[in-house]
């Protein structure tokens, strides 16, 4: 693999717009940290969420690299730690959700639900991205990264990191039961009152990352160019995530600065869903803060409704770009 190939110019290209896009949607909540629609979004996961994010992207570099025992053991480490970041954060925002959701259909809230505090939030995900490091650490311990020669044919040599499959599955492995959690929780908040909107954005978010992930196992594994593959799904997953999650967020900050107010974030008994109205179950006498509701806007909910489209749309282009770079290698 060369810097100019084409396969590797188009991953490269793919992982800048999409650093770009998050140092962008990073300075605006920055800019705006103390604004209602960051404070409503969580924003110490948002925060750990867009870290994972830039891991993503730049973990394009060393797995374009040519193999040494740095760019191999970086490679090794930067997917799957950058995974971990994102799906442990989304992970915590979608199992305290349904915390609240089963809490609000007592009758009578007797105590607050625990580990509901933005410092809980972060232990919890902290402890996740740990169990993630564990198993890198381990894999690399057992299979030390470093270049080896391969030999697709007798007149034909190349070098390569050692990476075994065991290498790719195992840190990978516990980001998949991460997304299979997250997409878990997603379902069986996606009913939720309009107020709750962060939980539907989130389970589009897995539903098109579990598109991505689909696409990615046959062609990894059924073809010879792992290494654009890794870099287009690491990138593409992170891009859907910026997405789906954040630039709503970043279109109310910007071009509708009236709805960023904390009357847009108060919950009622009676709030406005898809079609008509319903009984959330949560009162305006509840304990729980507003920052665990999201924007309620009628632009929110028709982003909402583009999920299952969005996600097709990205499958089909997903497969052709794949397909392209595999016609070059």
């Amino acid at each position: 693999m060369q810097w100019t190939d084409t396969s590797a110019i188009v991953a490269l290209a793919i992982a800048m717009l999409g650093f770009t896009a998050t140092c962008f949607c990073m300075a605006v909540f920055v800019r705006h940290n103390e604004t209602p629609v960051v404070k409503a979004s969580t924003r110490e996961l948002s925060y750990i969420i867009m870290v994972g994010m830039y891991l993503c992207h730049g973990a394009t570099i060393p797995l374009l690299a040519p193999p040494s025992s740095v760019s191999c053991f970086i490679s090794r480490l930067l997917p799957g730690l950058a995974f971990s970041l994102m799906y442990a954060a989304l992970l915590t925002k979608t199992n305290r959700i349904a915390r609240i959701l089963a809490g609000s259909k007592k009758k009578i809230i007797t105590r607050k639900p625990r580990f509901m505090s933005a410092f809980a939030q972060v232990v919890i995900t902290l402890l996740l991205i740990g169990v993630e490091c564990g198993i890198i650490a381990a894999m690399l311990i057992l299979e030390p990264a470093d270049s080896m020669l391969a030999y697709p044919s007798p007149a034909r040599v190349r070098r390569v990191c050692n990476t075994t499959p065991l290498g790719i599955i195992a840190p990978l492995g516990f980001d998949l039961f991460l997304i299979a959690m997250c997409t878990v929780y997603a379902v069986k908040t996606r009913n939720v009152p309009e107020n709750f909107n962060e939980a539907k954005f989130i389970g589009f978010t897995m539903y098109t990352t579990l598109v991505i992930w689909l696409a990615f196992v046959p062609i990894y594994f059924g073809s010879n160019s792992k290494v654009i593959t890794m870099c287009l799904s690491v990138s593409f997953s992170a891009i859907v995530a910026l997405v789906i999650l954040f630039f709503p967020k970043i279109y109310i900050i910007l071009f509708r600065p009236e709805k960023n107010n904390r009357s847009h974030f108060t919950t009622t008994k009676d709030v406005r869903c898809h079609i008509g109205y319903m009984n959330s179950g949560v009162s305006r006498h509840s304990s729980h803060s507003t920052s665990d509701f999201s924007v309620e806007s009628p632009r929110y909910v028709a982003c909402c409704n583009c999920g299952p489209i969005l996600s097709l749309i990205l499958f089909l282009f997903t497969l052709d770009l794949f397909y392209y770079c595999n016609c070059f290698h």
